[in-house]
């Protein structure tokens, strides 16, 4: 009341002056009220100069009228206010006490307001004058006010800005403060533009009623707000770059017995609103906002919202590089925050309620600059609908929100919100989430625990969920969850991926955090692909996780437990890469399916598992089985069919010498394994088979080693663990095979070096491979037959780790074998062939050293029988060996490369057969090597650097009978313990020893086969020139031995030395006399008797020396003292003994000749000699 009487009465002494002003203007002229007017007004009342146009009073009506008046500033030129006309009527009553204006009209207001600095205005001057309170209110009625064409222009020249009100309208039908008009409604009604927009009020009040019962409308349609924003008191933290207002309000006041009511209700809206932070960024966009209020009655902490509508909201969040949010960093306050009040326990709490509230076309651009890629996304078409929700109520409200983004991702959750509860409930669905686009934010997660990372993923889920809030803990439950998940690429950096796969599909989820219990009706795993790739340095897939630390245990009082009803995999791909050696080793495992049921996490024992996939493009593997996890054990039923192993080799290397370019493996059995607390175990039950086999000689530029068809293991029992170590097979079988063993150009035996055995230096090249070794003890007798003894140091042997392995073969059978030998150091090269190998072995096993019975049948050079027999068993310790093997009747052309070689002489004829037997036991071999060679028969002698320089000829003759056959047998013997012992090279060494001697001393040969010892076949003793029986018989024997030789020829030289000429004159003597006499026989020799006789009838007659007797006469001495003087007197020449030695080769080959029957034409006389024995030696050639 006081406040409206300090507003109306300056107007009520206006009206009053002016009217007064009027009515002295129409008495005393218009000149003289206008003039006082001007100046009272002006200086008196307004301190500006006030300039009027026309002013007319009329005191009978008690109106007053001016027209054009003009305002001006105390400088008397700025222009300040004016209107078009003013138009006063004063009511009668007003003579009697109080202003009553029964009508004012005003048209065409303008005012020009200025701030000139802060908290000054060019009215200040005014406010302060007016502003001072009355003594006593006035009184005061103002009825039909009407303001028309009015216009406030408002000028800031602090902050260069203008505001404008124009179409300004105002009309008051009454207003008074009289106590007979206090119930009198005062209906105001308002309305201008604001810098071109409409405001529009329209009021309903009894302003000087005790109650001041009020009520006001407030219209506003695009209200700019922007020039009002820096009038606001407090700084705001965020730059509004446009804002406009709408409203259509309506304001209840009443105060009765000193409680104010305020009443709100209607609408209020915001739109064009736009935000930027302090450098200019944008922040967000909003196109349109508006509450609706049932009421809002703040004293009474009372509001009820009908809706709340927010039209294409745009929300600008950004992370910058140091972590801060554009937001937060915007409306961070910027010094430090006020000091908030405790809250005051006794205040009455809001009662609230929302009966709807929606968003539409909303649209969030999120841009996260922190991580290293960055991240952008554009959340399109966000909209939200929350209903029905209240302070007090327990009934819940319904609750949807759909948010999608420009990657095509959405999500919708319609469900239901319960605030007393803290509780929600409803159904969700996520479509197409783009989790790749994620992938530095992943790898934040994923760092600590692995280097891969995350190229692409999509994600889709949906289900029905509860949550709530206990006691501050939160509870969540999902039911008829279904999880998918697409399109997942794992890489290492710079790498292809390394896991992938299409489709995950995970249905029927339901899940209780109460319980700590997650069931899953389905988990389907589509087409995944694991790349492992084991690199130059070993690694392998550990390389793509990060070490861990041990974490300390935690104590949980429950852990999760999850079911799955159904596991499966599908159309899976395993794709197992080494690079490590020189060519890439690859295995492929595709159309991989697996499937299991009845998982559970917490009890993870007998799993039952299938598996089948392709490995290696035409390879087939199934599994099937359990597996129990927790004990990391389990049995598997496994089914293998032409599974290629050729990519598990790799290519040769300096200790790698074979390239397999084809292997497939066949098995089925019963796989077993166990971690065991001594160790792991494990075991297999079936049959083993690789066939297709074919493996290259890379020493050899590529040349096939070995192939087979079929290499079949039947019945196998096999058992590897820390107490049990077996091997046991029913049957093997080996079709089709063929192995090739190659002598190099260079003198490298093919399956030795492939043992790639580098840590001593190369056997020497060529025939020294088969050297003998230098230990070799050989001692040769001859009539074809050789010895050797080889003895060395035992090695230690090592001492065996674990349970010895039991092994056992009950059979092995041979079908169509091959085996090649091909010498290319020798030109031509040489080739044979062991053909039609077919046969079988016995039971071999090493706990009852059985030896398995040898039965193998087959040819060479397709042809020659060959057969093997006796028994063998190679586990035996020591090897158990009892072998025989023979070959019939082998063409020797075929060894004509090696003839031309070391013989120097082709083979153009001839055919050999081997009777071999081998016997090792206790580590030592007895074996016996018998050849027969039939018709050998050499060509023309060729040159060649390394045939031997001995007569190759003569030896074969001398080993030749007269068939043209040849019967030798080389036994041999030695001990298997000497490293340096080799079976090769110690018969090459035999037989290098039988030529020598067949050429160096062929009678060594000859005196087995014939009889005699060697020095009755190479030298004759003769005493004389005659032959004696003894003599006929040993050249008796020299003959037959030349029959059976026809190839031989003997030479014949009679040798000599002076005693022996000597003693052949005597026996000469001695012969000649027996000759003479009548009564002996020519053929016969003299007895013992008749040559003493004989002999001392020479003595007597011989003109030497004697021993003599006292008397004078020669003593009779002993025959033998008789000879030694008669040998010791005669005297001979150099021409007598040669003579001696002639006639005794003379009557040697006569008598062969005659007596034996020798052709002459294999006889050669050589000149006699003299030497140091006496007789005949012969010679063969």
């Amino acid at each position: 009341m006081i406040a409206l009487s300090r507003a109306v009465k300056p107007a009520a002494i206006t009206v009053a002056v002016l009217a007064a002003l009027g009515a002295v203007t129409y008495v005393s002229g218009p000149l003289f009220v206008k003039d006082l007017v001007e100046e009272k007004l002006g200086e008196a009342l307004l301190g500006r100069k006030v300039n009027i146009g026309e002013l007319t009073l009329n005191l009978y009506t008690l109106t007053v009228q001016a027209d054009n008046v003009r305002i001006s500033e105390a400088d008397g030129s700025t222009p300040f206010a004016k209107f078009d006309h003013l138009l006063v009527n004063l009511g009668v009553a007003s003579l009697g006490g109080g202003v009553r204006i029964q009508a004012l009209d005003l048209a065409g207001p303008d005012v020009h307001l200025i701030r000139v600095a802060d908290n000054r205005y060019n009215i200040s001057d005014l406010v302060e004058k007016y502003s001072k309170p009355s003594d006593s209110p006035t009184l005061f009625a103002l009825a039909n006010l009407r303001v028309t064409s009015g216009r406030i222009v408002f000028e800031d020249r602090p902050l260069t800005k203008t505001q404008t009100v124009d179409r300004l309208t105002l009309s008051l039908p009454y207003l008074s403060n009289f106590p007979a008009d206090l119930d009198v409604d005062t209906k105001p009604d308002f309305s201008a533009r604001l810098n071109g927009k409409p405001v529009s009020l329209l009021g309903d009040s009894k302003v000087f009623k005790s109650s001041h019962d009020s009520s006001l409308t407030v219209k506003l349609d695009g209200v700019d707000l922007m020039p009002l924003l820096p009038y606001l008191p407090v700084a705001l933290p965020v730059h509004v770059n446009s804002l406009k207002l709408d409203t259509d309000l309506k304001v209840d006041f009443k105060d009765a017995n000193n409680a104010p009511q305020l009443t709100l209700s209607g609408v209020v809206g915001l739109r064009d609103l736009a935000l930027s932070d302090r450098q200019g960024a944008a922040l967000g966009e909003l196109e349109r906002a508006s509450i609706h209020i049932s009421h809002l009655k703040p004293f009474a902490h009372d509001i009820a919202i009908k809706e709340v509508s927010v039209t294409a909201p745009k929300l600008a969040v950004t992370r910058a590089r140091d972590g801060q949010f554009n937001w937060l960093r915007a409306l961070a306050p910027a010094g430090p925050a006020p000091v908030v009040p405790a809250a005051d326990s006794k205040v009455t709490p809001w009662r609230w309620s929302l009966d709807n509230a929606r968003i539409r076309r909303g649209e969030v651009l999120y841009r996260d600059d922190m991580p290293a890629g960055g991240y952008r996304t554009r959340v399109n078409d966000l909209s939200f609908d929350l209903a029905r929700l209240n302070s007090a109520s327990t009934t819940p409200a319904p609750v949807r929100l759909h948010v999608s983004t420009d990657r095509n991702e959405k999500l919708a959750i319609d469900g239901r919100l319960t605030l007393q509860q803290m509780s929600s409930d409803g159904t969700f669905t996520l479509e197409n989430l783009d989790a790749g686009a994620l992938r530095d934010y992943v790898a934040l997660v994923l760092k600590p625990y692995s280097r891969l990372r995350l190229d692409s993923l999509h994600a889709n889920a949906d289900g029905a969920f509860t949550f709530a809030l206990e006691n501050g803990a939160p509870r969540y439950s999902l039911r008829n969850g279904n999880v998918g998940l697409a399109d997942l690429k794992l890489s290492e950096s710079a790498r292809d991926p390394a896991i992938e796969f299409k489709q995950l599909a995970v249905s029927d989820i339901a899940l209780d955090s109460s319980s700590k219990r997650v069931e899953i009706g389905q988990a389907i795993l589509k087409s995944p692909v694991v790349h492992l790739l084991r690199d130059r340095r070993g690694d392998n897939v550990e390389r793509w996780f990060v070490a861990q630390k041990p974490a300390p245990a935690v104590r949980s009082s429950q852990s999760w437990r999850v079911l799955t009803s159904q596991v499966s995999v599908e159309d899976g791909s395993l794709l197992l890469k080494s690079t490590q050696q020189r060519r890439n080793v690859v295995v492929n495992l595709t159309r991989l399916n697996v499937r299991t049921r009845n998982v559970d996490s917490g009890r993870l024992a007998q799993l039952p598992i299938e598996a089948d996939a392709v490995v290696n493009q035409r390879g087939k593997l199934a599994l099937k089985g359990s597996v129990d996890v927790a004990r990391q054990s389990g049995t598997l039923n496994v089914n293998a069919r032409s599974i290629d192993l050729s990519p598990l080799t790799v290519l040769p290397t300096r200790d790698i010498r074979v390239n397999v370019k084809r292997v497939d493996l066949n098995a089925r059995g019963q796989l077993r394994f166990a971690n065991a607390p001594a160790g792991m175990e494990a075991g297999y039950r079936g049959t083993l088979a690789l066939n297709n086999v074919l493996a290259l000689d890379e020493i050899n530029r590529g040349l096939e080693l070995a192939r087979w068809r079929t290499l079949a293991l039947d019945g196998i029992d096999f058992a590897y663990g820390p107490k049990v170590q077996r091997l046991h097979v029913g049957t093997i079988n080996a079709n089709d095979f063929f192995v090739r063993a190659v002598l190099s150009q260079d003198g490298r035996l093919n399956f030795r070096e492939i043992q790639g055995d580098f840590a001593g230096p190369t056997q020497p090249a060529g025939i020294a491979l088969v050297k003998a070794p230098e230990k070799a003890d050989t001692r040769t007798t001859l009539s074809g037959t050789s010895t050797t003894t080889v003895e060395g140091q035992r090695p230690v042997p090592p001492v065996p780790s674990g349970p010895p392995m039991d092994i056992s073969v009950n059979r092995i059978v041979l079908n169509r074998g091959w085996i090649n030998w091909t010498d290319n150091l020798i030109q031509p090269n040489m080739r044979a062939d062991l053909t039609q190998l077919s046969g079988s072995i016995g039971r071999i096993a090493t706990r009852d050293n059985a030896a398995g019975a040898i039965d193998i049948k087959g040819r060479v050079n397709r042809d020659a029988p060959l057969t093997l027999s006796g028994k063998v068993n190679p586990f035996a310790k020591p090897l158990l060996l009892d072998l025989s093997a023979s070959v019939k009747s082998m063409d020797l052309p075929a060894l004509t490369p090696y003839s031309r070689k070391y013989a120097g002489y082709p083979i153009e004829k001839g055919k050999l057969s081997l009777d071999l037997h081998y016997r090792i036991a206790d580590n030592q071999l007895k074996a016996d090597n018998r050849l027969f060679l039939d018709q050998l028969t050499f060509g023309d002698k060729v040159d060649s650097p390394d045939a031997t320089s001995l007569p190759v000829l003569l030896a074969v003759k001398l080993l030749k009978n007269r068939k043209g056959e040849i019967d030798v047998n080389l036994p041999v013997s030695g001990t298997l313990d000497d490293p340096d012992f080799s079976i090769g090279g110690v018969i090459f060494r035999v037989i290098v020893n039988l030529l020598e001697k067949a050429v160096t001393a062929p009678f060594d040969l000859l005196a087995h086969a014939f009889g005699g010892d060697v020095a009755q076949l190479s030298h004759l003793d003769m005493v004389g020139t005659g032959l004696t029986a003894d003599n006929r018989k040993q050249l008796d024997t020299l003959a037959g031995m030349l029959a059976d030789k026809p190839d031989l020829n003997l030479e014949i030289r009679g040798v000599a030395d002076v005693d022996g000429a000597r003693r052949a004159h005597l026996e000469q003597e001695i012969k000649r006399r027996w000759r003479n006499d009548d009564a002996a026989d020519d053929d016969a020799e003299p007895g013992t008797a008749q040559r003493n006789k004989l002999l001392k009838a020479v003595y007597d007659d011989g003109s030497f020396k004697k021993p003599r007797n006292l008397i004078g006469f020669a003593k009779s001495l002993p025959p033998a003292e008789m000879e030694q003087l008669i040998i010791a007197n005669t005297k001979v020449s150099e021409r007598d003994v040669q003579q001696v030695a002639s006639r005794r080769a003379q009557e040697v080959k006569r008598y062969l000749e005659e007596q034996a029957k020798v052709d002459p034409s294999r006889l050669f006389l050589l000149a006699g000699q003299q030497g140091d024995k006496n007789g005949v030696d012969f010679s063969l050639k």
